[in-house]
């Protein structure tokens, strides 16, 4: 035990600046001393006369000491020498420089009689100078080396991307032997980087020669670091997907906090990253403004977007947000989150059904809200199909209430969250939410209140959601199951999706019907195999089950019908779709008998009434 202590303490010696400092000190003045010997002995050719020979020490120790005040004034022992830069190459020939000028107008001031050599001071500077860089650059080699050779085979690692990410996170890599990565090189498409060598790693090919690198250099784990380019990670993502390898990526310049080392951002690739879509950016400052104390309501708050939206709107200066929803567990988790994030942001917690009128006229009546989201829905396909009766009171008649009450109050802004399925609906759940959109059209100019309806497609990760059955799938060992293998859908991430109905939710007068710009539509099954890959399993065809459609369910989904003209708004991921639909009092009428109809609980009868008030509503018998 004692000689465990005494080694601790020698290491803390070891690792104190005061030891670094000393440490690098006394080998600069040994590498002058030696410099000036070698000076004295080259001039001399071997034998230095007698009067030099005697004044050497002096001299010498004069040198030295004048070494030691310029350390302290340039205060390069506060520099790594494990990380030295040619910054500190300068910085030594400028140190070592102004020593000897220093040391010559001290002699010549001194002892103007005698004669120093002034040939030994300018070769003493050139060995001093030799030797100084040479000893921090054999430091850094020695370091850099030690790290390429002890984690050798432990973790291999392939950066995709040479450009400054790229050579950024090698070079904190490099500077961090703890992590246990071996870089092996670079994959980029520029044809200037092709074989050259970045931090003395190599460029070893272009990103379509990344199966063979991988299997070449038994590369353990890929680093994109070409966060802003989707499209590449995708490709290579799937070139490499039956392989072991992991992936790893870098968020955007704008996500990573300043002063954060960037190894420390690097993060597992998630199915978001894959999606064949531009990324999102909204201007905050905008939204902040459109925002700044109001009284925002958010029903269905405990959902996905509805929590989604709260949590993102608890970064804005809010005068009070009123949180509704129908779920109490998933309503105190919510305020849990988000005291946690903001323990003094103004919230209020509201459980209620949108259905019950009295109680939504007592909230909005409390709380007198400037502007609401409403994303409060039954969305679930195939159980809306089963229970129509309830798609109906929920997604229709709540809307309903909701739109009256906020009129009468005089709410600001209404913000209906609509979906892709509103488009040529073949379900149910999709007519009703058509007819949500219809209804803000219809309350449109009735009073001041503006009536917004933001229309989008499938959200990754929310309640429900095809990732949810996948991921209980892998967890329980069973196949992966898919409706049909041709069945496409539109993704986007829930934060993403959110941004732009606050951005729609600004930009809006009243009226429109926004749709949001979702990139291209990917097939179930490729979702399925990236998402397992990213789990740590490769899918074979024995591991999928194809199960066939269900009820209401299409093939492909549609953000824009035929008819429907949009045009651009100030955002580029956000349209405006233009309708012509004539929604005059026949409309609110058979909402009315819509309704009635519903609380006879008869699907048929349902239906029938939503295909007069929805004429693109096409009910597809499976």
């Amino acid at each position: 035990m004692k000689q465990r202590t005494n080694n601790s303490s020698l290491n803390l010696l070891k690792e104190s600046p005061f030891w670094r400092f000393l440490a690098k000190l006394l080998i600069d003045c040994a590498i002058l001393v030696l410099s000036i010997l070698i000076s004295f002995l080259l001039r001399f050719e071997g034998k230095i006369p007698e009067t030099f020979l005697a004044n050497l020490p002096f001299f010498a120790s004069l040198e030295v000491l004048l070494l030691i005040a310029w350390e302290f004034v340039f205060a390069t022992y506060r520099n790594l020498w494990r990380s030295t830069s040619f910054k500190d190459f300068f910085l030594v020939c400028a140190l070592i420089t102004l020593q000897k000028i220093s040391f010559s107008a001290l002699t010549l001031f001194l002892y103007p009689l005698y004669s120093y050599p002034r040939s030994m001071i300018i070769s003493s500077w050139a060995f001093a100078l030799i030797g100084m860089v040479g000893v921090r650059a054999l430091r850094r080699y020695l370091h850099e080396s030690k790290f390429k050779t002890k984690f050798k085979g432990e973790k291999n690692i392939l950066i995709i991307g040479a450009g400054n990410a790229g050579r950024r996170i090698a070079q904190e890599i490099t500077a961090n032997p703890q992590l246990g990565y071996k870089i092996v090189g670079f994959l980029d498409d520029d044809p200037a980087k092709q074989g050259a060598l970045i931090l003395g790693y190599p460029v070893l090919g272009k990103l379509k020669d990344v199966k063979s690198v991988v299997l070449e250099e038994d590369v353990e784990e890929i680093i994109f670091a070409i966060p802003s380019q989707p499209s590449l990670i995708r490709d290579v993502f799937d070139e490499v997907r039956e392989t072991p390898v992991r992936f790893s990526t870098l968020p955007s310049l704008s996500e990573i906090a300043p002063g954060k080392p960037l190894y420390q951002s690097v993060k597992e690739l998630r199915i978001e990253d894959l999606l064949p879509r531009r990324s999102v950016k909204v201007n905050i400052g905008e939204i902040a403004r459109f925002l700044s104390d109001k009284v925002v309501l958010v029903t269905g708050a405990g959902g996905s977007i509805g929590g989604e939206l709260c949590k993102q709107l608890s970064s804005f200066p809010l005068k009070k947000l009123v949180l509704l929803g129908k779920g109490e567990n998933s309503i105190f988790h919510l305020e849990q989150e988000l005291r946690d994030k903001s323990p003094s942001f103004p919230i209020e917690l509201v459980i209620g059904d949108i259905r019950d009128r009295e109680k939504m006229e007592y909230v909005f009546q409390q709380h007198r809200p400037n502007i609401v989201f409403h994303t409060a829905a039954h969305k679930h396909v195939p159980l809306m199909e089963l229970n129509p009766d309830e798609a109906i009171t929920n997604n229709v008649q709540g809307t309903r209430i909701l739109a009256e009450i906020a009129m009468k109050t005089g709410v600001e802004k209404f913000i209906y969250i609509s979906t892709d399925k509103a488009v040529n609906p073949t379900s149910v759940m999709g007519a009703a939410k058509r007819v949500g959109e219809m209804l803000m059209r219809y309350y449109q100019g009735r009073s001041s209140t503006a009536f917004i309806s933001v229309r989008f497609g499938n959200v990754l990760g929310s309640r429900g959601s095809v990732l949810e059955v996948f991921e209980r799938q892998l967890n329980l060992g069973k196949p992966i199951t898919i409706t049909d293998p041709a069945m496409e859908r539109y993704f986007m991430s829930i934060p993403e999706a959110v941004s732009l109905i606050l951005k729609a939710g600004e930009m809006g007068k009243g009226g429109e019907v926004f749709v949001l710009e979702m990139g291209e539509q990917v097939k179930i099954i490729d979702l399925a195999k990236r998402y397992a890959r990213l789990r740590g399993k490769i899918l074979r065809d024995e591991d999928i089950m194809i199960v066939g459609r269900r009820p209401g369910e299409k093939l492909r989904e549609e953000l824009v019908e035929e008819g429907e003209q949009t045009s651009s708004t100030a955002h580029p991921l956000i349209l405006n779709i233009n309708s012509n639909d004539d929604l005059g009092e026949d409309f609110i009428k058979s909402v009315d008998e819509l309704y009635q109809i519903a609380l006879t609980r008869d699907p048929s009868l349902i239906k029938e009434k939503l295909k007069e008030i929805v004429r693109t509503y096409k009910p597809e018998e499976l």
